[in-house]
């Protein structure tokens, strides 16, 4: 009886979503958000391990590595599938609409994207070290002459905050929702399911390409070929929006019996295949492991609907309250964690922690991270104005 209620609970509250009526947070939403964002910070954790000294691969480390690397490919996704069941369709006007989403993205991101400009230049005046001890990632060189032109151009392109790049394209969807709003709220499921399957079969492209070089217009003096205007990150929003519109009532166990087969065999899918045709873990290793790709796109879904159907902590318990306030306070730990992943890395380094197998120090490495980065966020959040800061 207990499950049965919080069942009727969470249904309530997507609905309340979909209708834009006054709701508490969505746990199931926070708990997705702060999945993602935790993943995000081990994508970047990982990336320190790619660029230690060269691995093989039958080495242990790159092993790890490339299992975390194919694990956090979710987390892009599921920011997108949030934002697409927060958001579609949108209820204001497109100028109110924009002042409240929009506005909220730009200030914080042009204050971290100087931010980051700026750092590599500071960071050797006032310490002496190199700039690419704690930013090994990073290819900036950290003078004066570099600094101010990547300041100059930042509406354009980032430059030592790699991370950003997804700000770039969140405010260009962001530009988009309101043309897409009107076609989602009269949208049925026939509607989103002809949207739906005409853009996952853009995600098979990158394969496609691989065997035909020009297909379906797409040639060296064309870029656009047929179905391209269903590819892209917009068809993640629009899945989101079409889950939380059309949820699943099954348990979560019912959920995971198919959901977690697909996780699984998906996962196994990119982990092959990008282990099997990476020499070097840092190289490229084709599109089968972009986020616009069939394969991430299948463990994307399953792991949203299995946070979709699974029960939420108890309303005022302290692990719900902590996810709340974690998953508000995402947007800035987004922003602040990629100035914490080399020291971090560097201090475990100090503390000789890092003979630990990569296995461990991984996870290891991102907990630190996280919690370094969500103490500085909910410091700042007190400050006057914060939300120019941290969103």
């Amino acid at each position: 009886e207990p499950y049965r209620r919080q069942r009727q609970m969470c249904i309530r509250d997507r609905r309340n979503l979909f209708m834009n009526l006054p709701s508490s947070r969505i746990p199931w939403l926070d708990n997705i958000r702060v999945f993602a964002c935790i993943l995000v910070i081990a994508s970047h954790i990982v990336g320190q391990f790619f660029v230690s000294p060269p691995f093989t691969p039958d080495n242990e480390t790159f092993a790890w590595s490339s299992f975390y690397t194919v694990l956090v490919r979710v987390s892009i996704p599921l920011f997108f599938m949030i934002s697409g069941a927060l958001l579609l369709p949108v209820r204001d006007t497109t100028g109110q609409f924009l002042k409240k989403r929009f506005t909220r993205v730009l200030f914080p991101f042009l204050l971290w994207s100087a931010f980051y400009t700026v750092f590599p230049w500071s960071y050797e005046t006032l310490t002496g070290d190199s700039f690419h001890s704690v930013f090994p990632l990073s290819r900036v060189t950290p003078d004066l002459e570099t600094m101010g032109t990547n300041l100059l151009l930042i509406p354009l392109k980032f430059s030592v905050g790699i991370h950003l790049w997804y700000l770039y394209v969140l405010m260009g969807l962001y530009l988009f929702l309101p043309v897409i709003s009107p076609w989602v709220e009269k949208a049925g499921k026939a509607a989103f399911a002809y949207f739906l399957l005409l853009w996952a079969l853009t995600l098979l492209f990158p394969y496609l390409q691989t065997i035909f070089p020009s297909y379906l217009g797409k040639c060296p003096w064309n870029e656009y070929g047929a179905l391209h205007s269903f590819s892209g990150y917009l068809g993640y929003m629009v899945l989101g929006c079409f889950l939380r519109k059309y949820p699943g009532n099954a348990s979560f166990a019912r959920t995971a019996c198919w959901a977690v087969p697909c996780l699984a065999a998906a996962f196994w899918f990119t982990l092959h295949f990008y282990r099997t045709s990476t020499a070097q873990a840092w190289s490229s290793s084709g599109d089968y492991i972009g986020f616009a790709s069939i394969n991430v796109a299948l463990m994307s879904v399953a792991v949203f609907v299995l946070f979709q159907s699974l029960p939420a902590f108890r309303a005022g318990s302290a692990p719900r309250r902590f996810l709340a306030d974690f998953s508000s306070m995402s947007f800035g730990i987004y922003l602040v964690h990629f100035v914490l992943v080399g020291a971090v890395y560097r201090l475990f380094g100090m503390l000789h922690l890092l003979f630990l197998p990569a296995s461990l120090s991984i996870p290891l490495l991102t907990a630190a991270t996280c919690l370094a980065a969500w103490g500085i966020i909910k410091l700042l959040s007190f400050l006057p104005g914060s939300r120019y800061l941290i969103g």
